[in-house]
């Protein structure tokens, strides 16, 4: 009997060992990051956010500030990771939150701005969005000439971002939006080509519009 009453008692102290080790082995959860605070300009750039931990984490993102993105959502341990800026084609500076989690701690938040765009960087806002789309796929020069085949800062989007800002429709000299295509939606509002005034050769033919004023087109020729 006296045997038995040793032996589980050795087995009480073994159990009881056994948990204070586990107890020892478990990890204390660590986050660092090197920035609490990202600042971009408006042309849009990437910057490291280096991550200090012990244990798996995530990056939350705000879903609708889609101008900022992160080469990785997620990790273990140490890490660099890029958060990337879009160009900032608005009118006015913008502002998000990235937050860094860690299962058991405080989250992280890291607070990214991007400066407002020059006055001439701001993208123009189209009345028309045939407009704008046939905009975005027409040469400054004549199409015509090999030398303007293939060649990207002759789009009237010279930085192929998808808008056309105040300083790129300046630079335009020769514009043709004709429509050839009779499935192509037909431009009806070309107001936004005031901005163009430098414009010397205009052929926009062949749509629906409702009126031309190229009054603001003072260098206008044909």
């Amino acid at each position: 009997m006296k045997k038995n009453y040793l032996k589980f008692s050795l087995l009480i102290v073994a159990a009881m060992l056994g948990f204070s080790c586990e107890k020892d082995l478990e990890v204390i959860p660590e986050l660092k990051v090197n920035s609490v605070k990202l600042d971009f300009t408006s042309s849009g750039e990437s910057k490291d956010l280096k991550i200090e931990s012990n244990t798996d984490w995530i990056i939350n993102t705000i879903a609708e500030d889609d101008w900022v993105t992160v080469d990785a959502a997620e990790g273990t341990g140490n890490a660099t990771v890029k958060v990337i800026s879009a160009k900032n084609n608005k009118a006015e500076a913008r502002t998000t939150t990235l937050t860094v989690i860690v299962k058991g701690m405080e989250p992280v938040k890291v607070s990214v701005a991007q400066a407002a765009p020059g006055k001439d960087d701001v993208a123009i806002v189209f009345t028309d969005k045939a407009l704008k789309d046939r905009l975005l796929v027409t040469w400054t020069g004549d199409v015509t000439d090999p030398a303007y085949i293939g060649n990207i800062p002759n789009r009237v989007d010279s930085d192929v971002d998808g808008e056309i800002s105040i300083k790129e429709a300046a630079l335009v000299t020769k514009l043709n939006i004709t429509s050839t295509n009779p499935d192509a939606t037909k431009i009806k509002d070309v107001s936004e080509l005031s901005y163009f005034t430098a414009l010397e050769d205009l052929n926009c033919s062949n749509n629906a519009l409702v009126a031309l004023d190229v009054t603001a087109n003072v260098a206008l020729k044909t």
